[in-house]
């Protein structure tokens, strides 16, 4: 990815999805990966994001991330 300059898998897809936009997005007058949605968030401090983490494990927390960015 260091030769594409792209920090994630994610910004790939979201770059050729978003082709039409192109110009827009290289003048900065779009962000190349599009706002979520305006849902509220729960807010979680930080130990209970890490207690929650050590429970299920990081391989279940990506594996989670992907599957809802997979979804959007």
């Amino acid at each position: 990815m260091s030769l594409t300059g792209a920090g994630s898998t994610t910004s790939v897809w979201w770059a050729l999805q978003r082709e039409a936009f192109r110009e827009e997005i290289m003048q900065g007058l779009l962000p190349m990966v599009p706002s979520r949605s305006s849902k509220p968030k729960a807010a979680i401090s930080d130990p209970d994001i890490i207690d929650f983490v050590r429970t299920v494990g990081i391989a279940r927390v990506l594996d989670a991330a992907v599957a809802v960015e997979a979804a959007e």
